[in-house]
């Protein structure tokens, strides 16, 4: 198997184990891709349907608001995912943008190819229900943090 696809089988044996077989299954569906800085992996307006996973780099998810302002609302760096699911599971329009903030490499998964891997290969179910719930953690404990809104 090719040097990297290390990166991402390294992260999922820190919770699951997988099989050759399954190893082989799994980066098969994977897309290798390189992005350049400010290259958008998603622009707000499209239908995200991938999840992306860093192999290195950095990527940015923000929104724009009416008044032009970007918020951030994650970074992702090497071994983390990032998407905007709400767009994926309700193949909706993103409010989101996903951009590289340096050159970088990711694998892209594309929605239903991780919907046939959780059939093909339960335990990917499970690596990728604790990426989630990790992510959600997170969220919460950033919106604890967050200092209060003040309105003039």
């Amino acid at each position: 198997m090719p040097d990297h696809y290390h990166s991402i089988l390294k992260h999922i044996e820190q919770q699951v184990t997988l099989s050759e077989q399954e190893k082989k299954a799994f980066c098969s569906k994977l897309i290798y891709k390189k992005f350049r800085r400010k290259q958008y992996l998603l622009q707000d307006g499209d239908i995200c349907s991938h999840d992306y996973f860093v192999i290195n780099g950095c990527l940015r998810q923000y929104e724009v608001s009416p008044s032009g302002r970007e918020n951030t609302v994650q970074f992702a760096f090497e071994n983390w995912w990032i998407s905007d699911w709400y767009s994926m599971l309700h193949t909706q329009p993103s409010v989101y943008n996903i951009e590289a903030m340096e050159n970088s490499e990711v694998f892209m998964l594309e929605k239903n190819e991780l919907e046939g891997l959780y059939i093909e290969i339960p335990k990917l179910e499970r690596y990728f229900r604790k990426i989630f719930l990790n992510t959600f953690v997170s969220f919460q404990k950033r919106m604890l943090f967050q200092p209060p809104t003040v309105s003039l």
